[in-house]
């Protein structure tokens, strides 16, 4: 597995996966078409085949209409699993809630699907329960602007809109991160491989130090900061946006 790093460079109009227990349409969009989108309603239609299973993701308050019958097995975050039986026809609204869905019938499972947006009084949150397997979380390669080989995974929230976000970098062995600085606190994890970490005031380097699997690190807003993979290497951060990056040299 290749893992390389991410770093965010002006992390405008960038970023659009979402949800790890995650957006549907973007963690699966060979089965699922967006029809409309404001600010207040997205709606969507799903087909799953027979035998199929979609990625874990989550809705926030949904209505689901189903154009035809069908057998379907639904997996909670906890691992508790039903079977349900749905019947062409059949309506439904729907508290937030985070699920995987097999369909175990005979038949393709049509569904139409409307999700009610999160309001600004819960800071853009959907309260459900957000799972997603490691094997499932969706990377994108890194926008035009950043070092090449830096791939991303969004796992919540949108750094592009004020309110709380998490995300994983990868990089490969070796890549190099060129001075930089944020706009925003930056709290990292380190979640495999090596990062090297140095810290200085116009861009110059100074000696780094390695931060290894487990490694926690706050980096106030305007810190600069450049950094190596040693080994492949994923990180988390967890931030507030809007969450914009400077380079203190070209790339």
């Amino acid at each position: 597995m290749k893992k390389r790093i991410f770093f965010l460079i002006i992390i405008t109009g960038m970023l659009t996966r979402l949800l790890p227990a995650q957006d549907w349409l973007k963690a699966d969009p060979k089965r699922t078409r967006l029809l409309l989108e404001n600010n207040r309603v997205r709606v969507y239609e799903a087909e799953i085949e027979p035998g199929g299973v979609t990625p874990a993701h989550s809705h926030p308050e949904y209505f689901a209409y189903a154009f035809g019958d069908a057998h379907l097995k639904i997996t909670l975050p906890d691992g508790a699993a039903k079977e349900i039986n749905i019947r062409a026809g059949s309506a439904s609204w729907n508290d937030p809630e985070a699920h995987r869905i097999e369909n175990i019938g005979e038949n393709p499972f049509r569904v139409l699907y409307l999700d009610l947006k999160p309001t600004p009084e819960t800071n853009g949150l959907t309260p459900a329960v957000l799972f997603s397997r490691a094997e499932e979380i969706p990377w994108e390669p890194a926008p035009r602007g950043f070092p090449p080989g830096i791939e991303i995974a969004r796992l919540d929230g949108d750094p592009t809109q004020p309110g709380p976000f998490t995300l994983r970098m990868r990089f490969p062995d070796g890549l190099e991160l060129p001075p930089h600085r944020r706009r925003a606190n930056e709290r990292l994890t380190v979640l495999s491989g090596t990062l090297h970490l140095g810290f200085t005031e116009r861009g110059e380097k100074t000696p780094t130090t390695p931060y290894g699997p487990g490694s926690y690190l706050l980096i106030p807003a305007n810190q600069a900061h450049y950094g190596r993979a040693e080994q492949e290497t994923i990180i988390q951060i967890h931030g507030t946006g809007p969450w914009r990056v400077l380079f203190l040299q070209r790339q």
